[in-house]
This record gives structure tokens, sequence and C-alpha cells, in this order.
């Protein structure tokens, strides 16, 4: 792959419409991400709805496969949502990139899932992402034609 097309593959534009899936070799999150730590899991608040986000994760390749599993894991306020497990390539290279559409990966995020309506609550509310895999890096977008970037917030409205 050329830096040309990496570089294309990871630009905010092409994301911010949706619907992308995909992985690119690397070892970083794209500079345009709202956020991002180290680590398999990563916690922001919310009000009103749960944002419409993308997520990217740097992950290691096993030494042993090609095919790297993952079990991502959404918990809101406390209460797990939703768990989904996926297959994903390692392309033979030591670090990978897996950017995507979180709507797409997980099902509860639809508008008439009566789990996400039970838990979420007026005012602010806790969500954290969890992956098991290989997993050294993740990062959150919110996209902007979807959601006021001021009811999501990556450290706690609460704390003054």
């Amino acid at each position: 792959m050329t830096l040309q097309s990496l570089s294309l593959l990871s630009n905010e534009k092409l994301h911010e419409s949706g619907g992308t899936n995909f992985t690119v070799p690397g070892s970083g999150i794209p500079n345009w991400f709202h956020y991002h730590c180290k680590g398999s899991s990563i916690c922001f608040w919310f009000r009103k709805k749960f944002p419409m986000i993308a997520l990217c994760i740097v992950y290691s390749a096993h030494l042993l496969s090609h095919l790297i599993f993952f079990t991502i894991k959404l918990y809101v306020n406390g209460h797990e949502i939703e768990s989904k497990s996926f297959l994903n390539s390692g392309h033979g290279i030591k670090e990978n990139v897996h950017l995507f559409d979180f709507q797409n990966t997980l099902q509860s995020l639809s508008s008439d899932n009566e789990a996400m309506k039970e838990y979420i609550k007026d005012g602010w509310n806790h969500a954290e992402l969890k992956l098991k895999g290989y997993v050294r890096w993740m990062g959150v977008y919110v996209y902007k034609q979807n959601h006021d970037k001021e009811d999501v917030r990556f450290s706690n409205p609460m704390i003054l």
C-alpha cells in the first residue's frame, strides 16, 4: 500500500459520512480523532442520545495467526448493553490500524432499542467501550453532522 493510499484511507472527510470499516498497516490514531488513549478501554460522557461515533484501534498482530479475534463490549452507566465478537486480519504486519463506524458494529445503537432507552438517563451518561484482543491504542471520533459537540465529553463533566 502506498503512502498516498494510506493517507486517503485515514482522511477525516472519508469517514464523516459513516459506514467505513477497514484495516491498514500503521501504529497511530489519526490526529483528527477527538480523543485517544493507550489500552483496550475508553470512556466518555454523553447526554440526550448516544453519539454516532467512529472508532480506531491500533493492535499488534498475533505472531501465530493473521486473523485477530476481538470482543467489544459497550457499557452505559455501568450496565452492559451489548457484546459482539469479530475477526480482523493482521495483514502479516506487526501493527495495524482498524477504523470503523461503530453504529454498524452494535445493533443496540439503533434508535428503537429498549435496552439503550432503559439505561440512558436525563443529564450526563457515562459510556465505556472495552475491547478484548491485542489492542494498544483506542480512539473515538464523534461525527459532526449527527451530534452537538457540547453533548459529548471525554472528561467527567460532573467534576468541577
